[in-house]
């Protein structure tokens, strides 16, 4: 029988995984300033998400090793958490090699949509009304914030697919892992970084003008500095964080925090690249902030069965 208590303890901790999974996105919103580094040095492309992914899956690689030293599981049987939910995010930097980035960015935060769908078709949840208003608030604050309102961004090229199949992914990655009962962050981690690695290597594999390997040994100190910063911080820290996060919450819910990222990334372009910030997208970071207050605050998850 629940409890009061049991149901307070429950909603505080599920709270707590919303406000974790926004605090790491938000910090995901400054990402683009180290690839931009990265890129200026040489590392872009499809290569630039392999090696950042691969180099995170090689630092675990010996903590692995001692885990199945000691007959504990590595996670590189979780095929599916590990395949949609880290191939979903190589897909999505893959996407911006074949279309423009505002398309990539529209397509992609579609999110929120799939990962409600899931909830109501797969884990046969009863969604709440206020679901409904925060997708419609994160979704409109996405049109005006980067597309200033300039029409549906329907797919019309590879770029904009792989944009579209990434948020599906991602979503599906999410329920898997939030239905994946004892596995440990550890192994959820390492079966995110090593099939994000080999979903990486697919635009290599297939476009020819894809497969010349990035001059590594040419990138600098300073670069090589900041691969590793992306490596340990975002790739390992950060990810571990929301992957963590996923555990908790339900897709729906997770595609709609995780919004805040294009928030802090249009804000922190604008006030150090000097990128445009105007009217559209104050309005639509307002909208995608309010969605995600209202998805905290107001709206009641559900536990699983």
């Amino acid at each position: 029988m629940t409890t009061i208590g049991d149901r307070l303890r429950a909603a505080q901790s599920d709270r707590a995984a919303a406000v974790t999974v926004i605090v790491s996105a938000a910090a995901w919103g400054i990402y683009w300033l180290p690839v931009r580094v990265l890129a200026d040095a040489g590392l872009t492309g499809a290569w630039s998400a392999v090696v950042q992914f691969g180099g995170a899956f090689l630092l675990l690689v010996p903590f692995a090793a001692l885990r199945v030293a000691r007959g504990q599981r590595t996670g590189l049987r979780r095929v599916l958490p590990g395949l949609f939910m880290g191939g979903g995010i190589v897909l999505y930097a893959s996407s911006f090699l074949f279309t423009d980035v505002v398309r990539a960015l529209l397509l992609f935060y579609l999110n929120p949509v799939w990962g409600t769908l899931l909830e109501v078709i797969v884990l046969r949840r009863r969604i709440a009304r206020q679901r409904y208003l925060t997708i419609a608030l994160g979704l409109g604050g996405l049109w005006l914030a980067v597309a200033e309102g300039s029409g549906l961004p329907l797919p019309r090229n590879l770029g904009d697919w792989l944009g579209l199949a990434a948020g599906a992914s991602t979503a599906l990655g999410v329920m898997f892992i939030r239905r994946g009962g004892g596995a440990g962050l550890f192994e959820t981690l390492f079966s995110f970084l090593g099939y994000g690695t080999l979903v990486g290597l697919l635009p290599v594999f297939l476009f020819a003008d894809l497969r010349a390997f990035p001059p590594l040994d040419g990138l600098g100190l300073e670069a090589a500095l900041w691969l590793a910063f992306v490596i340990l911080v975002f790739q390992l820290a950060g990810n571990a964080t929301l992957l963590w996060g996923a555990a908790q919450i339900d897709p729906g819910r997770f595609g709609i925090l995780v919004m805040v990222d294009l928030v802090v990334g249009v804000v922190s372009a604008a006030a150090l690249a000097g990128e445009p910030f105007g009217w559209h997208q104050a309005l639509g970071s307002g909208l995608i902030v309010g969605a995600g207050l209202l998805e905290v605050l107001v709206v009641r998850p559900q536990r699983l069965a």
